[in-house]
């Protein structure tokens, strides 16, 4: 059942990858849902090759709760299949939806109009703060003065059953947990954003500016607007239209200054933000890279847990640089830049080193903690296993040091066993006799119990456990 669970994961993908694809040419694919009717589509697609045949394919359907989902989507497969095939494709032998939709980059499109291509479209009403094409979790920090970055995490909105992300005044950035960039390559942006009006303000006006700052901090794009008028309780629209970047690579987006103008801004007064979208616009004619292994890579990547590797930090940054170069959706003339990306991915994955378990080594050196070394006659056998040990913890040593790790939580805890402790101290108390001297400070044991003397007498004339002026049982 896992299985095809995923399986359908993967077709929804190739479906939505379609649908953008569609819209990229031209073709309007708003309220489409089928992927049967999305197939169709393809038609309209001019081309000049002539048609060829393509066979029928069967496929075998497994029984489950999912099989009318997947009847429905191998049927939406073989009318992909066959449409392609009318264009001149041949797609014989191709059964993955990723693969067909991959061949539709190849036709291109007669409509001469410029189209948008969502780059960046966070709704945390819908989606909790999930990028609606790349399902990543995007989150909002805030900063007051800009030298002290706090994350805002999702808070119930005005909206009946919605979600939202609060702005204070001040600098807000939006970016992915996975990568804190967006990958954007030359050409104009347009923003939107979706604000709401505190119930508690009747009504004001609004200054924001919307900034893409390059990764050595210059704004590379920015637009202001100014005194934006809003009212209590309804969802407003602000639209940036005039951001051009003109050199790709990685940017951060940044609303600054999004304090209402009021004369005394509380900190109880905020912005409920909605829906943030940032478009591309591209000829509807361009062709996009196939960023099938690129998605494969970070599909790869997300199996592997950093805790257990030497040093997980290439692939983190390969990773994110995988993430952001997939939601900016590249054109053709991109695929030796997404080729790249993924094979460094998969190279930093592959240089993965397994890490030691360090759970004896780390508990053995927890256990020092809980011994007095004060009170041992000589503890320097202890502390000299514990700083061993403690370097090597700290060391990160590979699987292939896993007997080296073992040896050194092994002698940390023989180093303890070994211990000698002074006497009248807690781990050796003093056999206590009638009017025997006795030192404050030092223990001393009685009946099966561990007392401390709290006062020094040359004759004891107090028995353990009898007054507590003089001795405090210990447990």
């Amino acid at each position: 059942m896992a299985t095809t669970a995923a399986l359908l994961a993967a077709l929804a993908q190739a479906k939505r990858q379609l649908a953008a694809n569609l819209e990229a040419k031209g073709i309007s694919v708003s309220g489409v849902s089928s992927f049967c009717a999305l197939a169709a589509l393809v038609l309209e697609i001019p081309s000049s090759l002539p048609a060829c045949s393509v066979p029928a394919e069967s496929l075998s359907i497994p029984e489950g709760v999912f099989s009318p989902s997947l009847q429905k989507l191998w049927q939406a497969r073989e009318a992909l299949r066959q449409n392609l095939g009318a264009k001149g494709i041949d797609v014989t032998g191709i059964t993955a939806l990723s693969a067909l939709v991959a061949q539709v980059l190849n036709l291109h499109s007669d409509a001469a109009e410029v189209v948008p291509v969502s780059i960046l479209h966070v709704n945390w009403t819908q989606a909790n703060g999930a990028d609606e094409y790349s399902g990543v979790i995007y989150s909002s920090y805030l900063s007051i003065d800009g030298s002290e970055w706090i994350e805002f995490p999702p808070v119930a909105g005005q909206e009946p059953n919605s979600m939202c992300t609060a702005w204070l005044p001040g600098a807000t950035q939006i970016y992915a947990e996975e990568g804190k960039w967006l990958y954007l390559f030359p050409g104009s942006y347009q923003l939107t954003v979706q604000l709401q009006l505190p119930d508690s303000i009747e009504e004001l006006s609004f200054q924001m500016a919307a900034t893409l700052y390059a990764q050595d901090g210059s704004a590379a794009a920015s637009q202001r607007i100014e005194n934006f008028p809003l009212t209590a309780g309804g969802i407003h629209t602000i639209t940036f239209d005039t951001l051009t970047i003109q050199a790709e690579g990685l940017y951060r987006l940044c609303l600054e200054e999004g304090a209402p103008l009021i004369e005394i801004p509380s900190l109880d007064t905020y912005l409920s933000v909605y829906d943030i979208e940032l478009c591309r616009f591209d000829e509807s004619t361009a062709a996009y890279a196939n960023i099938a292994a690129l998605e494969g890579a970070i599909q790869s990547a997300s199996q592997y847990a950093p805790g257990d590797y030497t040093d997980f930090s290439a692939v983190e940054a390969a990773l994110a640089m995988a993430v952001a170069l997939s939601a900016a959706r590249p054109k053709a003339q991109s695929q030796a830049l997404v080729d790249q990306t993924a094979q460094t991915l998969m190279d930093a994955i592959g240089a993965l080193v397994l890490a030691a378990d360090l759970t004896a080594l780390q508990n053995a050196i927890n256990e020092v903690k809980k011994h007095p070394l004060e009170d041992a006659l000589d503890a320097s056998a202890v502390t000299a296993a514990r700083d061993a040990g403690q370097a090597l913890l700290d060391a990160k040593p590979a699987a292939a040091q896993q007997a080296e790790v073992d040896a050194a939580a092994q002698a940390i805890l023989n180093a303890l066993a070994a211990l000698q402790w002074k006497e009248g101290a807690l781990r050796n108390p003093i056999p206590y006799k009638s009017m025997m001297s006795v030192t404050q400070g030092l223990h001393y044991s009685y009946n099966g119990n561990v007392y401390l003397c709290k006062q020094s007498a040359s004759v004891c004339l107090v028995i353990p456990g009898t007054l507590s002026s003089w001795w405090e049982k210990v447990d």
